[in-house]
């Protein structure tokens, strides 16, 4: 019987960086929104301030599981991380979380690019 070989994804630094930077920049826009909201500048619906924790909670997830499984300080620019399908998947599973997200505040007329 033979071995059979973990499968693994390659993922590159400039992929993992790009993923952590989406993260990085979409926390202070959160921070603005509720920072507004709780200073009466803005009133949001119970739904809408929901939305927008949880935009700031995955950020902080996929930033705190990038940074916990990724070390790009290590890595060369042309090189790849060989990711694990858990990895992927759950890197994949807070990223799509996170548009759907994005995307049920654009129907609130909350738009992160505009903060």
């Amino acid at each position: 019987m033979s071995d059979k070989k973990s499968r693994t994804f390659p993922l590159k630094r400039g992929e993992i960086e790009s993923m952590m930077g989406i993260a990085n920049e979409y926390v202070p826009k959160a921070d603005r929104i509720l920072r507004d909201h709780y200073s009466g500048v803005i009133c949001l619906s119970s739904f809408t301030l929901s939305k927008v924790c949880m935009i700031h909670y995955y950020c902080h997830s996929l930033k705190t599981f990038i940074e916990k499984n990724f070390d790009t300080k290590h890595l060369a620019e042309g090189e790849a991380f060989e990711a694990h399908p858990q990895e992927v998947q759950q890197m994949a599973k807070i990223i799509l979380t996170m548009a759907n997200t994005k995307q049920d505040l654009a129907a609130q007329n909350i738009f992160l690019e505009n903060q």
